[in-house]
């Protein structure tokens, strides 16, 4: 009942910021009241989807990465940055440095998740490279 009081009272806001627009006005107002309003809808609306989507970085993440995974047949290997870059996760954190630990504390407490982290040398020589490989255990 009260969020149909309220979606009414924004709709009537917005109403009246419209026609003080067009109308041209000094109803002025008007529309600082229908943005709080909306401001006020956002700030209920992110809190209510962190409630409801139970907002854990490292469940986010995890689940991230098995969707990852899934889509690249069970396994990856390449350089931090290259990861960073195709992991399509906003729980990965700033940089590579910082995926690259938090995998391996993720894959520490996971029991199908495998990660390792190193360096190889290209074959004919050539600078050495950072190298991380994930994957399902068998």
């Amino acid at each position: 009942m009260a969020n149909s009081f309220a979606s009414q009272y924004f709709y009537a806001c917005c109403l009246q910021g419209r026609d003080a627009i067009r109308g041209g006005s000094d109803e002025v107002e008007d529309v600082v009241r229908a943005v709080k309003m909306v401001d006020y809808f956002k700030a209920h609306a992110r809190r209510a989807h962190t409630v409801l989507k139970d907002e854990d970085p490292v469940r986010g993440l995890l689940e991230d990465v098995v969707a990852f995974l899934h889509q690249h047949g069970g396994a990856w290997e390449g350089e931090p940055t290259d990861l960073y870059k195709a992991l399509p996760s906003r729980h990965k954190g700033k940089a590579p440095q910082a995926l690259t630990g938090k995998l391996k504390r993720l894959a520490k407490s996971s029991p199908r998740l495998s990660f390792s982290a190193g360096s190889e040398r290209p074959e004919g020589g050539g600078d050495t490279r950072r190298i991380v490989k994930i994957h399902f255990k068998e």
